[in-house]
């Protein structure tokens, strides 16, 4: 039913780009045509990201999924740990079940795939090896799909709508070749996109995310979306140890032994970096704001003694 969001809904969340996102559940009037979107229930669950560089509003991408599938390739594009992790990162700040999908095994050499995800086997993270044109996991990414939501997120090219119409031939799914100029993929889906499975359940097909960052996320709170930091985040010398390289840092420490991937390490330095610019950013604007607010008061002030004046009291 075509339907357009109320323009008091804009109002009332004005930190999201858009108040309705796919997953969302509304209510709707159809009195006229289109329909307008009403209401907003209460969500369950919610995956979004911070919106281009404007770190105040978030951009919804989906409402109420159970879990979020990071799809990679191998090569063409080839594997870069920080943008899987941005994405797992984010699906453990939402709450939800993440699976991280090596697509494209078929090109790997001896040893790449064990190598590529040993990092996140060791901490438990759920691995699926597949391989579109060949059909390898494709079984084991159909009864991971099976039974609820499941956002598919990943760079362009990596193989999500190539993924799907092996899982379910009858989706046709648009695909397109990477680009061999640049070794990147061409977008093929444009728009977020909620398709239904025979086998039970249901896929949130995204567009290629070349960024992705978190919003509104304190730098404290970095370590605990990287599952492997836990064991270690409350040894610490330093109550408010930032595990980048201080003395007694537990994490560090981990990194040392092995315990925890020094790839991993510099996704989680990345992502503090950003939470630590954002957050000074925050306290700028915010004393800014706290000088217009005072400058304000004292000007509305200055306006009441000017009409007492007038009015001779």
């Amino acid at each position: 039913m075509p339907c357009a969001a109320r323009g008091t809904l804009f109002l009332r969340y004005p930190e999201e780009t858009r108040p309705i996102a796919v997953g969302d559940v509304v209510e709707v009037d159809l009195a006229t045509e289109p329909g307008s979107v009403e209401e907003r229930h209460p969500r369950r669950t919610v995956l979004f990201r911070a919106a281009g560089n404007v770190e105040r509003r978030a951009q919804v991408l989906v409402a109420n999924a159970d879990a979020v599938l990071v799809v990679s390739s191998v090569r063409q594009p080839v594997f870069r740990p920080q943008g899987a992790d941005r994405v797992l990162a984010a699906a453990a700040q939402a709450g939800l079940d993440s699976i991280l999908c090596l697509n494209k095994v078929d090109l790997a050499r001896a040893g790449e795939v064990e190598r590529l995800l040993g990092p996140y086997l060791a901490f438990g993270c759920r691995t699926i090896a597949t391989s579109a044109s060949r059909g390898d996991g494709v079984d084991a990414l159909r009864e991971a799909l099976s039974g609820r939501v499941t956002v598919l997120a990943g760079v362009s090219g990596a193989g999500k709508s190539s993924l799907l119409n092996a899982v379910e031939p009858g989706l046709g799914q648009r695909v397109a070749a990477v680009s061999k100029k640049t070794g990147e993929g061409r977008h093929t889906t444009t728009a977020v996109e909620m398709l239904p499975l025979r086998s039970g359940g249901d896929v949130v097909d995204t567009p290629g995310i070349r960024g992705f960052s978190l919003w509104k996320v304190e730098p404290r709170e970095i370590g605990h979306f990287f599952a492997e930091f836990q064991p270690f985040l409350s040894q610490c010398r330093y109550v408010d140890c930032r595990h980048e390289r201080e003395p007694g840092c537990a994490v560090v420490g981990a990194i040392a032994s092995g315990a925890i991937a020094r790839s991993r390490h510099a996704s989680y330095l990345a992502l503090l970096r950003e939470a630590v610019e954002s957050e000074s950013a925050r306290s700028v604007e915010g004393k800014r704001e706290g000088r217009r607010t005072g400058r304000a008061s004292r000007e509305d002030e200055g306006d009441e003694d000017e009409d007492e004046d007038e009015d001779g009291t």
